[in-house]
């Protein structure tokens, strides 16, 4: 998998890829650096890796949230439901009114 390094300046400006890539070794990810990318090799074992934004909190936990600066983003929003959530919970609400019970299954998990 190729992970573009430009996305750790943003929270780290001196994070090279040489570093990047020593941190994913230490996260039990093998890398190696190509120019300004790292290819990362997933094992068969992490199933939570699925996109870049997995290898990049890797490199996080790796480096240390507690060493990465506070800085206010640049980006202000206001978070909101989605109205299919908002259909489905009143869905919900309606159906335990009425009796039936709730069940979730663990029947996805190994």
């Amino acid at each position: 998998m190729q992970c573009k390094t430009d996305v750790f300046k943003k929270w780290h400006k001196d994070l090279s890829p040489e570093q990047v890539a020593n941190l994913l070794c230490r996260m039990y990810l093998p890398s190696k650096c190509n120019g300004d990318n790292v290819t990362v090799e997933v094992g068969p074992t992490r199933h939570d890796i699925l996109h870049q934004c997995d290898i990049e909190e890797d490199v996080a936990i790796a480096y240390g949230f507690n060493n990465i600066p506070k800085q206010i983003p640049d980006l202000y929003t206001i978070g909101a439901e989605q109205e299919v959530n908002k259909l489905t919970d009143s869905i919900r609400e309606e159906l335990a009114r009425a009796g039936f019970t709730e069940v979730l299954t663990f029947s996805l998990l190994f």
